[in-house]
C-alpha cells in the first residue's frame, strides 16, 4: 500500500489529481502505481486476500489510466496477438473483489455491493447491493478481518437507509452508522487517505446533513423518518406518464434565452408543474433529498447512462425529479436530457411499471 499512497501523496497535485502535475512526476506517479499493481499481483498469487481487495480497488479507480501490467501471455509481443486477452477493466476489478470475498474478505463485499449499483462489470442491482453491505457488515465482526471493515461497510449500509437505495427508509439508523463510520475511520484515513478519506469525509458530511438540513426541495412536505419500501409500489405514476406522447413527438424543448436561463415550451412547463405536484402529494417519496438519493443510488454513474430497466419506480422518479428540479443550478439540463432521450425512457418505464401493477 506504500507505494499507492506514495503515488498519491507525493506526484500528483493538491486535489490529488494529476492536472498540470510535470511529465516527471506523472511518470512517477504511473512507475508507482504499476510496482504497487505487480507486487500485489504477487501476493494475491500466494492467496493474500487483502491483496486482491487492493488489486480490485485500483482498477475499479483506474488508478493508472488503463496502465497496468501484462505477462507474456496478455501482452501483445512482436506482432502477435495475446496468448490469453486481458478482461476489460470494469471486469477485472470485479473478479479482483468476487476473489478477495471467496478469500473471506469482509470489505470486499462491499465493494461487490458499489459495482451492483454502479453497474460496471455486472447487472445493475441496488437490492442486491444493499443485501450485500449488509453482509459486509456482519462478517466484518469475524476474526481476521480489519478492524475499518465494519465502518467501511457501516457507511455503506447507512448511505442506503439515509435514502431507501434497494430497501426502505431509515434516517435514525442512517444516522447512527453514519456517525460510527466517522469515527472509526477517523485514523485510518489519516494513514491511507486514497483508500479510507472519502467514505469518512463522507459521513461527517451525512450527519450534518440529515440532522440539521430539511433538504434540497424548497415547500416540500416532511418526509417520514421510516419509510417501509412497500410502500412505494402503491404509487401509481399516471399524472407523470401522461405527458409521454408529448414528449416524444416534440422537436425540441424550448430556446436558450440567457446562460442563466432556458425558456421551455408551454407544453414542457406543464411537465415540469406535474412533476413538482406529484412530489408535493408523496412526501413518502422524499424528493427533498434527491440530490442524496441520486448520489448514492448511482455513485460515479451519470443518470442517462443508467438502464431504467433495472430500477424500480421510485428510483426511476428521482431521475425525473433530478432532471427538473437541478435545472435551477445547471441550466438547459432538462433540455439535454430531453433532447437525449433519457427522460422519455425513464417515463416509458414507469408506465410498463404501472401497467404491471
Amino acid at each position: 500500500m506504500f507505494y499507492i499512497e506514495e503515488a498519491m501523496r507525493a506526484h500528483t497535485n493538491s486535489v490529488g489529481t494529476l492536472d498540470s502535475v510535470s511529465d516527471i512526476e506523472r511518470a512517477q506517479y504511473h512507475g508507482c502505481v504499476k510496482l504497487a499493481e505487480i507486487l500485489f499481483r504477487h501476493a494475491a498469487g500466494r492467496g493474500h486476500a487483502r491483496a486482491w481487495l487492493a488489486l480490485g480497488r485500483i482498477y475499479h479507480d483506474d488508478v493508472n489510466e488503463g496502465d497496468y501490467f501484462n505477462s507474456c501471455y496478455t501482452a501483445r509481443i512482436k506482432g502477435h496477438e495475446p496468448i490469453v486477452e486481458q478482461p476489460p477493466i470494469a471486469e477485472r476489478a470485479r473478479i479482483c473483489f468476487e476473489r478477495a470475498a471467496e478469500l473471506g474478505e469482509a470489505e470486499a463485499l462491499a465493494f461487490l455491493g458499489d459495482l451492483r449499483l454502479q453497474g460496471r462489470g455486472c447487472r445493475r442491482d441496488a437490492r442486491r447491493a444493499f443485501a450485500l453491505y449488509e453482509q459486509a457488515y456482519a462478517r466484518a465482526d469475524e476474526d481476521g478481518q480489519v478492524k475499518y471493515a465494519k465502518a467501511a461497510a457501516a457507511a455503506r449500509l447507512a448511505r442506503c437507509l439515509a435514502y431507501g437505495v434497494g430497501c426502505g427508509i431509515d434516517k435514525p439508523r442512517a444516522i447512527t452508522l453514519f456517525q460510527y463510520a466517522s469515527e472509526h475511520l477517523a485514523d485510518i484515513a489519516r494513514d491511507n487517505p486514497w483508500w479510507y478519506e472519502d467514505p469518512r469525509t463522507g459521513a461527517q458530511e451525512e450527519v450534518i446533513e440529515l440532522t440539521t438540513s430539511a433538504g434540497d426541495h424548497e415547500g416540500a412536505p416532511e418526509a417520514p423518518a421510516v419509510v417501509p419500501a412497500e410502500v412505494w409500489d402503491e404509487i401509481p405514476y399516471a399524472p407523470i406518464t401522461k405527458h409521454l406522447p408529448m414528449l416524444e413527438q416534440m422537436d425540441d424543448s424550448g430556446t436558450p434565452v440567457s446562460p442563466f436561463w432556458f425558456s421551455y415550451h408551454d407544453d414542457v412547463e406543464y411537465f415540469i408543474d406535474d412533476v413538482f405536484r406529484f412530489a408535493d402529494d408523496h412526501p413518502e417519496l422524499d424528493t427533498s433529498y434527491y440530490l442524496g438519493f441520486v448520489e448514492s443510488a448511482f455513485l460515479d454513474t451519470p443518470i442517462e447512462r443508467i438502464d431504467p430497466a433495472d430500477c424500480d419506480a421510485r428510483a426511476v422518479f428521482m431521475m425525473v425529479f433530478y432532471a427538473v428540479r437541478y435545472e435551477k443550478f445547471y441550466t438547459g439540463l432538462l433540455a439535454g436530457l430531453l433532447r437525449g432521450g433519457a427522460v422519455q425512457r425513464w417515463l416509458r418505464r414507469l408506465k410498463q411499471l404501472d401497467d404491471e401493477q
